[in-house]
């Protein structure tokens, strides 16, 4: 997995976080939640990756992806991604 941040170069503010599960060709994006969080899926619906937009609500929604999907580990990724934007 690999986490990559997108920062407002000019406010410094935390716009959106993408979190790469997996290789392959994005052949659909599924709305998680309404606005801030999307999922990339292949084609046979396997995750590839997820991003997060605006308003992050990181525990309850990589906790709804990890039940869709059956991704384990997701949750222990809200401390490490608080850490590094907080650091």
């Amino acid at each position: 997995m690999n986490i990559s941040f997108e920062i407002d170069p000019e406010t410094g503010d935390l716009m959106a976080i993408y979190i790469h599960i997996a290789e392959g060709e994005v052949s659909r994006t599924t709305e998680i939640a309404e606005g801030r969080c999307y999922a990339d899926e292949d084609s046979g619906g396997g995750l590839i990756g997820i991003e997060l937009l605006g308003e992050v609500h990181l525990k309850s929604d990589l906790h709804h992806i990890s039940e869709k999907y059956g991704v384990t580990g997701l949750d222990r990724m809200v401390t490490t991604i608080g850490e590094a934007v907080h650091a």
